[in-house]
């Protein structure tokens, strides 16, 4: 291969290859009929900002073309080498099929000559990636990638890089990340860009200027949330040490002292993590003793139980640093990665065992970069759990607000554009996405469909405060029901839980007609889904079919079913989160971060936020609502109404789809919601009983 390369000078082949892009490039060709409304304005919006460098949030409604309108001008900037390459990122590996369907359709009526590679996760690609580094030759993969651009015509997906890892008997992972330095366009997951073991080497540096196309970009808190975030069982330690001793047998001579001193070094941590199973098994647990041991100050601690029958758990919180096990920790993972340098020959020599490692040095070098980055977002947990298996200690770091980190992640020199269908309230997103030196543009597009086509209606007569809830089942049953005995067809349901999915189910199987169908989603797993969908979208059956899923499951985002499927869609409850530690420690630390000067809310008002289960009941004794404050805002309304909208989209998704929205809840009719409401839907009827309901429902068209 070798002598390949060198007869025809590679340099001149990307010539060759970037005139052939530049002239493809240069009268980009729209593959549609024409542009939809709005459509046109956020492609020159999109234009000005990828020339500039300027952030621009894009909330446009589902259907719209969101892909279309971010891609093309990106793919116009790239043909004039006003950026180096475009990086589209998403957030579900489902996702990135969008863009590289309208590769396809461009390619109907244009003559492109584009590089575009798909990547996937580290996991996905190599199941021993952390060991490939072993035996990686650099110029070998180079060379492999270099020769197969060569001739390459088509956009590269996971099965062409894995065949061609395969034939060269090399690291898929490792050959992908080649790939991509040769690349246009590049189609991958977030964690290439805010995931630090995962970063891609480009978005280290600001030497050169990208197009960064971020979809589905609310996901970003969440997602970043669960990047930065680990959690380690003692045992982990335990295992790890009896897989050292096994190693010793095989180390150098030289490197035995340095082995001994590495378990003696992990030795020291596991008496520690003991000390603090032992303060945590005490009848009345001393927290400033824990507090001491760790060397912090009890005011920043907080201890709570939770028991069930299965398993009884006690955690141990901390707002700062842990000194002493921090320094523990790095001292050991120091010496480990001393010694896995020095002994590469032996692990390279010895693969069954050294895969054993793989998880614990995925979660290790996790650990490591969250100690060395700790900020004032993260949570340290020590749980003691006790359940039928016995006893263990795990110790998690826990991310209550990732967005500092992964404004950090972004380059400062390339053009970020973000966009979503559910970008709202505007103020919200540009406060989480934004950093505050840049300047940062929002657009709301206007939805392309006929509004008429979207009946939304607010179930006011509902109380579904978690209070209430036992109450009112029948209430949502007969509701549900009246909607399907009315207006016939498929009526997807999203309830708040899988136990409150499970008791309305079985309350509408006692008064489900005999001519209506009810299926449930029981898990959140493939196979389920998989049943679930093809239930939903079967229309050979003419029956009334009520589908009831679960808000927090996979059904209400990324689900894009074809053509009446679906007749309409409700909603139960507000989705705000179920009450935790977490919560409240989230709630006190957004109330403290993101709170301005002129909110005036003082210490008492603070503890009314944290002491009240406020996502179900206004505190007592107050006619300040916590309504306004960072606390409620950023950890229950913004978050659930993101998934509320997420859920409403899986209804219009084209010009042919019409349908209706139900919104089961008296809560919804509340101020704060009414202004979300408004800005997302436009009009929508409020409904006080259950007679005016089903008023509403005999002006509907009745379903096909």
């Amino acid at each position: 291969m070798a002598d390949n390369i060198n007869g025809d000078n590679f340099k001149e082949c990307y010539r060759r290859h970037i005139a052939d892009r530049d002239a493809g490039l240069k009268h980009l060709k729209f593959p549609f009929a024409s542009l939809r409304p709005g459509q046109a304005e956020v492609m020159q919006e999109v234009s000005k900002c990828l020339v500039n460098g300027t952030t621009y949030l894009l909330n446009a409604p589902t259907g719209f073309g969101k892909t279309q309108v971010c891609l093309l001008p990106a793919l116009s900037c790239l043909g004039k080498h006003l950026i180096k390459r475009i990086y589209y990122f998403t957030n579900q590996e489902a996702q990135r099929v969008l863009p590289v369907k309208l590769l396809q359709q461009l390619n109907t009526c244009n003559e492109l000559h584009l590089w575009s590679l798909t990547m996937y996760s580290v996991q996905k690609s190599c199941s021993h990636h952390d060991f490939c580094y072993f035996s990686v030759n650099k110029k070998l993969l180079q060379e492999i990638a270099q020769n197969y651009l060569r001739t390459c015509k088509e956009h590269i997906d996971f099965e062409q890089v894995q065949t061609l890892a395969a034939n060269y008997n090399v690291c898929p992972y490792l050959l992908q990340n080649k790939l991509a330095e040769y690349m246009d366009l590049v189609i991958l997951d977030y964690n290439y860009l805010l995931d630090p073991l995962q970063t891609l080497a480009c978005f280290k540096s600001d030497k050169e200027k990208y197009a960064l196309l971020l979809d589905e970009a609310h996901n970003l808190r969440r997602r970043g949330e669960n990047i930065f975030h680990c959690q380690i069982n003692l045992n982990t330690f335990v295992a790890y040490r009896r897989r050292l001793q096994k190693l010793q047998a095989a180390s150098s001579a030289a490197n035995a002292k340095n082995l001994s001193e590495l378990i003696g070094r992990l030795d020291l941590l596991l008496d520690f993590c003991r000390k603090i199973a032992q303060l945590l098994q005490q009848k009345d647990i001393d927290r400033n003793k824990l507090s001491a041991c760790l060397e912090i100050s009890p005011a920043n601690s907080l201890l709570s139980q939770d028991s069930s029958r299965e398993k009884q758990v006690i955690n141990f919180y901390s707002r700062q640093p842990l000194p002493q096990f921090n320094q523990l920790f790095l001292n050991f993972w120091q010496l480990w990665q001393e010694f896995w340098q020095s002994e590469k020959s032996v692990f390279a020599e010895n693969w069954g065992e050294l895969r054993k490692f793989q998880d614990e040095i995925a979660k290790f070098k996790r650990l490591q970069f969250l100690i060395t980055n700790y900020c004032p977002g993260f949570i340290n947990i020590f749980s003691y759990l006790t359940n039928a298996k016995g006893h263990t200690l795990l110790f998690t770091i826990h991310c209550l607000d990732a967005m500092p980190l992964i404004k950090a992640a972004l380059p400062a020199n390339s053009a970020k554009i973000f966009f979503s269908a559910t970008l709202l309230p505007p103020d919200y997103y540009k406060k989480m996405l934004c950093s505050a030196a840049e300047r940062c543009i929002y657009h709301a597009a206007p939805s392309p469909f006929d509004p008429a086509k979207r009946r939304v209606a607010l179930l006011a007569y509902a109380d579904l405060s978690y209070s209430n809830r036992q109450s009112n089942y029948e209430l949502v049953a007969k509701s549900l029901l009246a909607y399907l005995k009315i207006v016939g067809g498929h009526l997807l349901v999203f309830a708040p839980s899988y136990r409150y999915a499970e008791i309305l189910a079985q309350r509408i199987k006692l008064i489900l007609p005999q001519n209506m169908r009810l299926i449930v989603q029981t898990a959140n797993t493939a196979a389920v889904k998989e049943q679930f969908l093809r239930t939903l979208q079967d229309r050979t059956d003419p029956s009334p079919l009520l589908a009831l899923a679960v808000m927090q499951g996979s059904f209400s985002e990324g689900l894009d079913l074809p053509h009446k499927s679906i007749t309409a869609i409700a909603i139960i409850s507000v989705n705000y989160p179920a009450k935790s530690d977490l919560l409240s420690l989230a709630q006190e630390y957004y109330q403290s971060a993101y709170n301005t000067a002129g909110q005036n809310i003082n210490d008492e008002y603070d503890n009314q936020i944290l002491a009240a289960d406020y996502y179900e009941n206004t505190p007592e004794n107050t006619t300040k609502l916590p309504n306004l404050s960072p606390a409620y805002l950023f950890t229950q309304l913004y978050p659930g109404f993101s998934k509320i909208l997420q859920a409403c989209g899986r209804l219009i998704r084209s010009e042919e789809d019409e349908g209706d929205l139900l919104l089961l809840d008296a809560r919804f009719t509340q101020p704060q919601f009414q202004d979300l409401l408004k800005e997302a839907f436009g009009s929508y009827a409020v409904l006080d009983s259950l007679a005016e309901y089903v008023a509403w429902l005999r002006n509907l068209p009745k379903s096909n």
